[in-house]
């Protein structure tokens, strides 16, 4: 947690019935008597909805550090809902009910009872919301608190209008592009991610926009003048940002996270790094450079199917474990062969582990295990759609 905020003595650990509930009345406490900052921004809303999103397993997988941050981000929620629903004194009251050892439910239980619900069943909304042009009066509105969202075809082409017209900030731009999981039509998001790694100078929304170029171009066609087309367009954004090769040959005496300024430039670089031809358009590099090299989709896809096959084979194995294997091979499929596998394996391999298991929720894992099947096959789908659409409408 924040190292600035007010620590509550170990004394009192036991009061607490968990280190949540303990960070929460720090970062609580801190805000009501130190003024301490919230820092809610399009990052940590980014984190929550994420979370929110792997809750529902509309994402697969999440690693440790996303936890962590989830995790952050839903206590400042839950201080931000607080403080705006109570007064102070209404606070204080329930904190000294809590330090006074008069709750059995904890502090969060506190303040689920006067507020006739938990806190996070407040701030959280896990079922997807469609937002519509109505809701754009109030655009900040919208990003309050963590949710699952997506733009109808209308909302979405006039919040693209704006941002090519510069009418968001980069706090919006960077809370809308981070909410939007469920691209359609690569080529529009192609332009406007274009135009915001062009004109931005706020690293996160910087590096938001290069997140949504990476899911365009991994369905970047695979012929010559395809990638030969991508490559231009990837150096025509990012080689402004560095301006020579001395910082890519310099890269370790560079503090990257100094300023926004150098963390464009070391998101730049490594953009950069991934083209093949990079030698080939900065003749400086040349006998100086070793060209950085990435593992494949395909490459990826087989590592994670390997190391699930591997753990299948040892009965001793968890199934949590395996499960969670499994769901990395799910978020690995990029192709309609790759989906064919995640079936092949769910069903010949993880649903009979399941079903022999003795779980109590087996039928409900099995259900959430052929979601994974239907969620790989959709997005080797999305992949070829968008593959022939960034044909059609984008390369020259």
């Amino acid at each position: 947690m924040d190292e600035n905020n007010l620590k509550i003595p170990e004394v009192y650990n036991h009061l607490f019935v968990d280190r949540d509930e303990k960070d929460f009345a720090e970062t609580l406490i801190s805000y009501l008597i130190m003024g301490s900052d919230l820092k809610i921004t399009s990052a940590v809303w980014q984190d929550a909805e994420i979370f929110t999103r792997y809750l529902k397993r509309d994402v697969w997988t999440i690693d440790d550090d996303q936890r962590w941050a989830a995790r952050r981000a839903l206590i400042l929620y839950r201080v931000r809902y607080v403080v705006r629903h109570l007064t102070k004194l209404e606070i204080i009251e329930i904190l000294n009910e809590f330090f006074e050892g008069k709750s059995k439910d904890g502090l969060l239980g506190l303040f689920a009872k006067k507020f006739h619900a938990p806190i996070d069943d407040l701030i959280l909304t896990q079922e997807r919301r469609i937002v519509t042009k109505k809701d754009l009066g109030n655009f900040d509105k919208i990003f309050e608190y963590p949710q699952w969202i997506d733009f109808d075809a209308e909302t979405l082409e006039t919040i693209f209008t704006r941002i090519e017209n510069d009418e968001l900030s980069d706090e919006q731009i960077s809370y809308f592009l981070g909410a939007s999981d469920d691209m359609k039509d690569y080529a529009r998001w192609f332009a406007v991610a274009k135009h915001v790694l062009l004109t931005t100078n706020d690293p996160h929304t910087f590096w938001v926009a290069g997140d949504i170029l990476s899911i365009i171009w991994r369905a970047a066609p695979k012929d010559k003048k395809s990638q030969k087309w991508f490559n231009d367009q990837i150096f025509e954004i990012f080689w402004p940002r560095v301006g020579s090769v001395w910082p890519i040959l310099n890269e370790d005496k560079i503090d990257f996270e100094e300023n926004g300024e150098a963390k464009i430039l070391g998101d730049s670089i490594g953009w950069l790094k991934m083209l093949d031809d990079l030698e080939e358009r900065l003749p400086g590099l040349k006998g100086k450079f070793k060209a950085a090299i990435y593992a494949t989709d395909e490459e990826n896809f087989k590592d994670a199917l390997t190391r699930l096959l591997a753990l299948v084979k040892v009965k001793e194995c968890p199934l949590d474990e395996i499960l969670n294997a499994y769901f990395e091979v799910v978020e690995a499929a990029t192709s309609e062969e790759d989906a064919g596998t995640v079936e092949d394996v769910a069903e010949n391999d993880i649903v009979p582990r399941i079903e022999a298991s003795g779980e109590k929720n087996a039928r409900k894992i099995v259900v959430l295990v052929r979601r994974g099947v239907k969620h790989a096959k959709n997005y080797a789908a999305t992949l070829l759609r968008e593959c022939e659409n960034i044909a059609k409408n984008l390369v020259k």
